[in-house]
């Protein structure tokens, strides 16, 4: 029996660091990898596109989804590029209503940003510092109904120093995903058509470690840094959480209806 297929346009917003690109050339292909691995009977196929260049989909509407990924920058960064993505998220959201949307620590804040901006949600800098290593997070109960989720806590990697402020109220068919004991909002979910999460499920604890020795070796005090690579070794839910994704974005009103919301429900393994 022929598995559904799941299309993927992968905006890539940054390049990974040297010593992982022999084996990810992009962020994309870590997505890929992962959610491929997640135990759900969907194919996945994905194309790779560099926004940090400007290169998008010719035809969004030959995708069922699109994946932003995490970055360097800070989306309120005055950025040609950040403008461009910024717009071309509107464009998918308010025109292309069959297309679902997700991104991960950066990609999760411009979409906030973008697609919240207007009822306050705003990103800025983290007065309580980064947040890096295996954290939890709490879900909201009412996200946990929503998607199905069994289980009030999901582990994942972090790294990232900016955070979502939301308002005190969301248009009624938005919410929180969830929080941890350093960041309010986790994520945010909308009307079916929208899931982010801050956290980098997409990273494991090679990937984390090796971006953190490249970007911030000799440029964090040592003792800091050798306290943010313990903080990286644990177990985490990546697996779990990628089935998840996978769930949400093949789910209902994808091109093709590759799967059902009543699908997305999951365990974690704890």
């Amino acid at each position: 029996m022929t598995k559904p297929t799941l299309r993927i346009a992968m905006l890539n917003a940054e390049i990974p660091v040297p010593t992982i690109t022999p084996r990810y050339p992009t962020f994309g292909r870590i997505f890929h990898s992962l959610l491929s691995s997640a135990s759900h009977p969907i194919h996945i196929e994905s194309t790779d596109f560099n926004v940090l260049s400007e290169a998008y989909p010719p035809s969004i509407d030959a995708f069922d989804a699109l994946i932003i990924s995490g970055s360097a920058a800070s989306a309120y960064d005055n950025l040609p590029w950040i403008h461009r993505l910024s717009e071309f998220l509107i464009d998918v959201y308010q025109n292309h209503p069959k297309v679902k949307i997700f991104g991960a620590c950066f990609g999760h804040q411009i979409i906030c940003q973008a697609l919240l901006g207007r009822y306050g949600a705003k990103v800025e800098l983290d007065p309580s510092g980064w947040e890096i290593g295996i954290r939890s997070v709490s879900l909201e109960p009412e996200f946990q109904h929503v998607l199905g989720v069994k289980c009030g806590v999901m582990r994942m990697q972090f790294l990232h120093a900016d955070h979502v402020v939301l308002p005190e109220e969301l248009p009624h068919t938005w919410m929180s995903v969830g929080k941890t004991e350093h960041c309010g909002v986790q994520g945010v979910y909308g009307e079916g058509r929208v899931l982010t999460l801050q956290g980098h499920f997409e990273f494991d604890r090679w990937i984390n470690r090796e971006t953190v020795e490249c970007l911030f070796r000799g440029v964090w005090e040592e003792e800091f840094i050798e306290d943010v690579l313990e903080r990286i070794e644990g177990d985490d839910d990546a697996v779990s959480v990628a089935g998840m994704v996978v769930g949400f974005l093949a789910g209902g009103g994808g091109r093709g209806d590759v799967g059902s919301e009543e699908d997305v429900g999951l365990e974690f393994d704890y």
